[in-house]
């Protein structure tokens, strides 16, 4: 079993130590006896290599841990007085393909080969060689490699025992192409094998990422398994000081939150990740994106137009999920009541999706169409158009967007069922039943509170009082026992109207 502690020497850090130069080695153990833990340990080295005149092999190092850790303002400054060092320049094209400059991924490769067509020590070799695949599976399936790295990296591990380490690396490299592949099985295959390579060799970075990388493979099959899988990585994190890793937790745990309709909650993650990422200098698109989702969820349009609009800056160098950022831009201005404005957004990017076929881009694009149809009260098409979504995100496992479908396409239930009452207040709407019965079967907290709430609204709309606010009174109860704020205004203004009625 790994170790959580800093009292003893990690894998990370120590597998190096049989293979690098005495200097470097006697450089590195001194400073792994003054840290506290794996982020303070690359600050030090970081800092005494820019500031001593150091080996070539301890500069390499200090790049490769600072790059571990997606530390930029470390590699930037190693950059600024070692740029020119060639062992060094694969990491730091690497790191700024990250930044957001995708064709440094081509530079990537051809520093590495550079480095490789020079007479090097074998495991420098193979740091190139891995280096150079991560960039090429970065790439993938936009671009496809032959096997070439691939081959070399399993020759150069099998003709030596020592480097058995590196099979985590690769594994969890080859993981990842996995999952693009649609091939969740090799994938949690692949996985494994690198969790427990890299348990044994207590190479507690690489584990605490496998097991991120593990819990959002599992995230939409095993909810309660995921959980448990990111808060493991969480404590591994927590001990490293490993900022970068943690916010990936963080935006993994905000996902299953959203599932359960926790809203707040992976508000509040969303939110820290994006000071965390801020304070390191990596990109805040995904959790500017997602907070633009949330808060139009919870009906704060100003918020979501906000994040939407950085979101949109922010993927610049990610076109393929901009269309989302401005999709979400039109459902702000919906729930503003700009609904010209919100048009001109969707009519903007609805060709560039149809052409692209990406189903997430397409699924929302429905879903836009009916929020800003029901808007309209064009009942009738917002319930096809969203319909087209729910089929996308069911069968694609998109949970957290099925579900905001999913309550959406309930709530259009009800609107219709105001301009159509019914005296048969015992049988809720088809679409509603099925909402609660989901939020029931998948013990889905905030999605009940939103069914019940829309269950009290339409028993009301019926004239069945009592039993509206026994719902209520049910819903502001699991508001109270979850913290789930979001929905408190609504119970208030409901418990209101109801004192204010006289009932």
């Amino acid at each position: 079993m790994a170790r959580l502690d800093w009292v003893e020497p990690i894998g990370t850090i120590t597998r190096y130590f049989p293979f690098i130069d005495v200097e470097t080695r006697r450089i590195m153990e001194l400073i792994m006896r003054e840290s506290y833990n794996f982020r303070n340990f690359v600050h030090i080295l970081c800092d005494k290599v820019c500031q001593l005149k150091a080996p070539d092999q301890t500069i390499f190092l200090a790049v490769h841990f600072a790059a571990l850790l997606f530390d930029f303002k470390c590699l930037d400054k190693i950059s600024k007085i070692h740029g020119k060092l060639s062992i060094i320049r694969p990491n730091l094209f690497y790191g700024s393909a990250f930044q957001g400059r995708p064709d440094d991924f081509k530079k990537v490769r051809e520093s590495a080969d550079e480095v490789l067509s020079t007479h090097s020590p074998d495991w420098l070799a193979l740091e190139m060689h891995m280096v150079k695949l991560e960039a090429e599976n970065s790439e993938y399936p936009t671009h496809v490699y032959d096997s070439s790295t691939y081959d070399a990296i399993v020759s150069l591990i099998e003709e030596n025992q020592d480097f058995d380490f590196y099979r985590s690396r690769m594994n969890d490299t080859m993981t990842i192409r996995a999952i693009r592949d649609g091939d969740v099985s090799r994938a949690l295959e692949l996985n494994q094998e690198a969790i427990d390579n890299s348990e044994e060799n207590d190479d507690i970075n690489r584990l605490a990422h496998l097991l991120r990388t593990r819990a959002g493979i599992l995230q939409s099959s095993d909810r309660s398994e995921s959980q448990r899988l990111l808060h493991r990585a969480r404590d591994f994190m927590d001990s490293m000081g490993d900022q970068a890793g943690l916010a990936d937790v963080l935006f993994l745990l905000s996902k299953l939150e959203s599932i359960n309709g926790d809203y707040d909650s992976a508000i509040e993650h969303n939110l820290e990740c994006v000071r965390i990422w801020e304070t390191i200098g990596m990109p805040m698109s995904m959790p500017a994106l997602t907070l633009s989702t949330l808060y139009n969820v919870i009906g704060d349009c100003d918020a979501g137009l906000e994040w939407a609009k950085m979101a949109e800056n922010e993927l610049a160098s990610r076109p393929v999920y901009q269309p989302r950022a401005i999709l979400n831009q039109a459902w702000s201005m919906t729930l503003q009541g700009k609904l010209p404005e919100a048009h001109q957004l969707l009519d903007s990017v609805r060709e560039s999706i149809l052409k692209s076929g990406l189903e997430s881009n397409l699924g929302w694009l429905y879903f836009i169409s009916s929020v800003i149809e029901a808007a309209e009260e064009d009942y009738f098409s917002a319930a096809i158009s969203v319909e087209e979504s729910l089929d996308i995100y069911e069968r694609s496992g998109g949970f957290v967007s099925f579900y905001i479908c999913l309550h959406h396409r309930a709530r259009i239930e009800v609107y219709i069922e105001q301009n159509e009452p019914s005296s048969d207040y015992e049988s809720p709407g088809p679409w509603l039943t099925l909402l609660e019965e989901k939020a029931h079967s998948e013990n889905l907290q905030g999605i009940l509170g939103q069914a019940l709430l829309l269950k009290a609204t339409t028993l009301k709309m019926k004239g069945a009082h009592s039993e509206a606010m026994k719902v209520i009174e049910q819903t502001a109860s699991l508001v109270n026992e979850r913290s789930l704020e979001f929905l408190r205004p609504a119970v208030n203004r409901f418990i209101k109207m109801d004192d204010d009625s006289g009932y």
